[in-house]
């Protein structure tokens, strides 16, 4: 644990001096823009919508898995076991409360296992505990970043992160991957570095900024949900100019100034993405 410290401070020395040095990452933009559509056909085609038509169950069952590290995703491991060995009778029948998950909300640690899960069902009890729960992930991404052969890469810390957890197991599926599995829907969700409000990785968001979650990397979301900012550098957005959103405007803008603080703050915050020309880009950090 010692070791693990110095290393950290470590990071952060270096991470501050090779800044100071005046290098500088590219930008990876892995989303793809969504184009000529309308509010209309955006929101009738979001995978939510489509995950819950296709799961008309007599329960609602929605998790959510907190961050936490490693401690978070063997946590939210654990409850999902749990789940899968405690059976209910519903319309006579009985069935796994875990086969009655429609929704999963996930940050940080958690979204290691919300995803996989979402990717993978129940080849998560045979396999995530030796390819992500137990492996030294934190370990080997501070060891990829000491590499002196990393300080000049034109990649970033989290880029290189990514990488580590594609190769871990995530690959190179998409959101559009997981939307094939059908429910339950898996919402990872990230902070907006501008606004300090959640970004969730939801086709509802993507639609503000005119893009297609379907084609993004679950890799991907899973290092913006986890991305301590100072350690690690955002995961950005293009903010695309290629849609039609002006229903989604006139919703937010009724909702800047009415209801509780939180929602008020969470209109405001996601009707910024309208405004193209001052957020043409979006970055994204630990949730």
């Amino acid at each position: 644990m010692k070791l693990l410290f110095y290393k950290i401070r470590l990071l952060v020395i270096l991470s501050a001096s090779v800044t100071s040095l005046g290098c500088s990452t590219i930008e990876q933009i892995k989303n793809e823009p969504i184009s000529g559509k309308n509010d209309t056909e955006l929101t009738s085609g979001t995978l939510f919508s489509a995950a819950r038509a296709g799961n008309p169950k007599g329960i609602t069952l929605i998790l959510a898995f907190s961050g936490g590290g490693t401690r978070a995703s063997a946590l939210s491991y654990g409850v999902l076991e749990e789940l899968r060995d405690t059976n209910v009778t519903i319309g006579g029948k009985s069935t796994r409360l875990l086969d009655e998950v429609d929704f999963i909300s996930s940050v940080s640690g958690g979204s290691i296992t919300a995803a996989y899960y979402g990717l993978f069902r129940d080849k998560i009890f045979y396999d995530f505990k030796d390819k992500l729960l137990t492996r030294d992930l934190k370990e080997q991404i501070i060891s990829t970043v000491l590499n002196p052969l990393r300080w000049f890469s034109n990649l970033g810390i989290t880029d290189h992160t990514v990488g580590i957890y594609a190769d871990a197991g995530f690959g190179e599926y998409t959101f559009g991957d997981m939307l094939e599995k059908g429910p339950p829907y898996i919402a990872i969700n990230a902070t907006d570095l501008s606004q300090g409000a959640r970004f969730s990785f939801l086709q509802d968001y993507f639609n503000l900024i005119c893009s297609d979650l379907s084609t993004f990397p679950v890799a991907r979301a899973v290092a913006a949900s986890a991305a301590m900012p100072l350690l690690f550098d955002p995961i950005v957005l293009k903010n695309y100019d290629t849609c039609d959103i002006k229903d989604s405007i006139n919703f937010l803008s009724s909702k800047t100034s009415i209801g509780k603080h939180s929602i008020r703050n969470t209109a405001s915050a996601a009707l910024s993405y309208s405004n193209k020309k001052e957020r043409p880009f979006v970055h994204l950090v630990d949730g």
